[in-house]
């Protein structure tokens, strides 16, 4: 995939948010993390986003909810 990352940072997904979604490397900052969360919605990856989310809040109760493909307003 060479398109751009949607998180909007100018950067290629596979050079930008696929790396940590894949966990080939760790969100070094806040707004990392956060821009790849957007990514993982965009993309409907409720994996990355469950475990992205610290274990103590994780709403696996809420899994089910979330939908499979984001709505385009």
């Amino acid at each position: 995939m060479n398109k751009l990352c949607p998180c909007g940072s100018g950067n290629s997904y596979d050079e930008c948010c696929e790396l940590i979604i894949s966990a080939k490397k760790d969100a070094a900052t806040c707004l990392e993390l956060m821009r790849s969360r957007y990514t993982a919605f965009t993309l409907a990856n409720i994996d990355y986003l469950m475990l992205s989310h610290h274990s103590s809040t994780r709403p696996e109760k809420q899994r089910a909810h979330i939908p499979l493909r984001p709505s385009r307003a």
